[in-house]
Parts: structure tokens; C-alpha cells; sequence
């Protein structure tokens, strides 16, 4: 038969271990297989001070862990890790099973064990909560999951409106979907009728690699270009044959392939900086990278706005090309000038220079006063100062 040879993972240096796989796989490893190194997929829990492995669930050697969610379901109490799987072959071009499973952790001499699994006709490529129940991209299809008083989950309704759904996001009843290729669509979930409504599409061709609800009408998306962008629900425009439209509100080049957002901060909230934006998200890159993006009221875009044209034309960089070239959002398709986005790395390059130079720069710009920025008030305008300018510069640096 030939040997097994497995790499370094992560059962070795786990405390306990388990295994699990799906009953209706039953195929034999082929000698290619086994002589070759088998990857293995694990569902691990980790010490949350010092990242020991606490536990180590191995999965199928053709099984790969996809999505992972910690939630609470229906009535019951009690906490989840929910875990969407896929089994990869090589002679398929889509995944045609998978799994969810839901994991309990405890304090106890068993520190995970395996509750609950359900197998499913693909791969779970993303698993969200709402309000109690279990939102899974499977495939082409969403699916929402009721978790029943039997504590089994139970299909109530699907979307199957997709080439690939890759990523979701929730708030309250809303769904938004990332396609591999057809952009951000916006679904409700309507608990009456037990079905999901298509609200919004955005008919541009993006390939997803994450997105984000910013709020009940604006939405974040990143593309496999390293571009950022963002939406709004157009409630005031309904096309008979394509439906409500999500439009284009902001284009970035960012440079990073962007594979995560969600709601956070990276520093304790300042209360002398917390006027100045809101809605921050955080964005992680698959080259490493760590971001922010928070909304700013309008007065306070504009005056950035201004500050970053000068800066452009101020400063000059070793690529030799404009600001504007670098950050214009640019696909195989298509080419649009950067808006709606302030670049913060090019807007802190103010802390490094000299307070004459920051002078020039700022020179008969208005600013708002900031003691009294609001995104509702209409807020004073003042000369732009070389110190005042660097106080708002330095207290919006603190967001990271």
C-alpha cells in the first residue's frame, strides 16, 4: 500500500486531539497520494494568552476547513464554533461536498468536542450569524439555517443567484454577498414569509477577495487587483429588469490583496479624537499587512481632499509618477481616477516635515475648527495654520 508521509501539524504540539470525516466519503487514497505529503486541514483551539494549542481536530486529508464563525443559535445558550469545510479532488473543478460542523469548548478534561455536523451538496466557502440563525455561502447558493429545539440545523430558505458566493457579511437582516466575479449584491431576510428579497446588485465586474457592511446603505469591497471601493444602495433608481443598484462611490488602488475586513480599532477609543470619524473597519492583506478605513463627516473630507492635492503636487516620490496615477483603481477592464478615499499614509507625511514646509503646503486652505466638527452641524471655517493642520494630522494618527 505504501506509506503515509505527513508534514509538521498541529496535532504534534496539540494537548488533545480529534478526528472526524464525512460519512458518505469513501473513496481510497490512490498510490499517488500516498506517496506523496498529505496535507492536513485542523480545526484548532488556541489558549487565548499565550496561543497554546489547547486542542487539535484533524479533518479528512481531502477535507479543507473554509470558514469559521463563533456564534450563539436559536434559544439555545450555549456558544458555537461553527466550522464550513470543503473536499477538494483533483479531478473535480468544484467542490462537490462538504460540512458544517459545531464545536463546544469547555474548561473540562475535554476542551472540544464535536456536537453537531451536517454535510452539504459543496464547499461552505463563508458562514455568518443572524439574529439566531446560520447564513452559509455554498457554492453558487446562500442558505440560511434554522437551528431547531432538536438542535439540528434545518434549511429554511436559499439564494441561488451567484456564480461563486465567497464572502457574506450581516447586519440586522441584511446579507451582503461577494461573488468570485459578479461584485456585491445585497439580499433581506424576510422572517414572515421565510424567504430572502434580492435588494441591490452592483452590475460592475469585480473578482471579490472581501467585503464589509459599512452601514444599512454603504458597502466595502475589495477586488483581486489590490483595489478598494465602495457602494451605496440607490433607493431612488429601480431598474424594471435589473432591480435596485448598488452605486459606485469610491475607487482606491491600495496595492494589497485585501482578504479580511471587520468592524474594529486598533487603539483604545481617544474621546478627543472620536468626533473626527466613525465606522472604523480593519482590513488585513494576504501579504501581511494591517489597515484602517473610518468615515469622516464631509467638511472634514473636503479639507483633507484639498491638503492631499497639495501634498501630491508638493512632494515628490521615488516612483516618479503622480499620486493620482498611483492610486488610480485599474483592472483588466477598466480605469478609474481614485475618489472618496483620503490616503492617509501621503496625508502623515506632514509629521516629517518642517513647519515652514507644512506652511506652504496648507496656504490659504480653509479648515474646520475642531473643536466643532460635526457630520450633521454646519461647522466654521479658518485659515489653515501649520500647527493646527499638524494637531489633526497627529490626532488622526492615533487611530492606528
Amino acid at each position: 500500500m505504501g506509506k503515509h508521509h505527513f508534514g509538521q501539524c498541529a496535532s504534534k504540539n496539540a494537548m488533545e486531539t480529534s478526528s472526524s470525516r464525512l460519512s458518505s466519503m469513501r473513496r481510497e487514497p490512490t498510490p499517488e497520494c500516498l506517496a506523496e505529503e498529505m496535507e492536513v486541514s485542523s480545526v484548532l483551539l488556541l489558549d487565548s494568552n499565550t496561543f497554546e494549542i489547547l486542542h487539535s481536530h484533524e479533518l479528512e486529508g481531502s477535507e479543507m476547513a473554509m470558514s469559521l464563525t463563533s456564534c450563539q443559535l436559536g434559544n439555545d445558550s450555549q456558544p458555537y464554533f461553527v466550522v464550513g469545510t470543503a473536499v477538494i479532488m483533483s479531478d473535480e473543478t468544484e467542490s462537490k461536498m462538504g460540512r458544517i460542523m459545531m464545536f463546544q469548548a469547555s474548561e473540562g478534561p475535554e476542551r472540544m468536542r464535536l456536537v453537531y455536523e451536517k454535510e452539504i451538496k459543496g464547499a461552505a466557502y463563508s458562514i455568518q450569524s443572524m439574529d439566531g440563525k446560520l447564513v452559509v455561502a455554498v457554492n453558487s447558493c446562500v442558505r440560511l439555517f434554522e437551528w431547531t429545539a432538536d438542535k439540528e440545523l434545518r434549511l429554511e430558505c436559499s439564494d441561488f443567484d451567484n456564480v461563486t458566493a465567497l464572502y457574506l457579511k450581516t447586519k440586522n437582516d441584511l446579507i451582503l454577498v461577494g461573488d468570485l466575479m459578479r461584485s456585491l449584491s445585497l439580499l433581506s431576510y424576510k422572517s414572515m414569509e421565510s424567504t430572502f428579497e434580492k435588494v441591490a446588485r452592483d452590475f460592475m465586474t469585480n473578482w471579490m477577495s472581501a467585503c464589509e457592511i459599512i452601514d444599512s446603505d454603504n458597502f466595502l469591497g475589495a477586488e483581486n487587483s489590490y483595489n478598494l471601493f465602495t457602494v451605496m444602495k440607490d433607493s431612488f433608481t429601480v431598474f424594471k429588469e435589473e432591480g435596485t443598484r448598488l452605486q459606485e462611490l469610491g475607487l482606491f488602488y491600495l496595492g494589497e490583496m485585501v482578504n479580511v475586513f471587520c468592524h474594529g480599532s486598533l487603539t483604545a477609543t481617544q474621546v478627543d479624537v472620536a468626533p473626527l470619524y466613525h465606522s472604523s473597519i480593519l482590513y488585513g492583506t494576504s501579504d501581511g499587512g494591517i489597515g484602517v478605513i473610518v468615515q469622516m463627516p464631509p467638511v472634514l473630507y473636503t479639507f483633507l481632499q484639498d491638503v492631499q492635492k497639495r501634498l501630491a503636487e508638493y512632494a515628490e516620490n521615488c516612483m516618479r509618477i503622480s499620486h493620482t496615477q498611483y492610486r488610480t483603481f485599474e483592472t483588466e477592464k477598466r480605469s478609474e481616477a481614485p475618489n472618496g478615499f483620503i490616503d492617509g499614509d501621503l496625508i502623515e507625511s506632514l509629521l516629517d516635515m518642517g513647519k515652514d514646509s507644512v506652511e506652504q503646503v496648507v496656504n490659504g486652505l480653509k479648515m474646520p475648527l475642531l473643536n466643532s466638527i460635526s457630520s450633521s452641524e454646519t461647522t466654521e471655517l479658518v485659515d489653515a495654520l501649520a500647527e493646527d493642520v499638524l494637531k489633526l494630522v497627529e490626532d488622526l494618527s492615533r487611530i492606528h
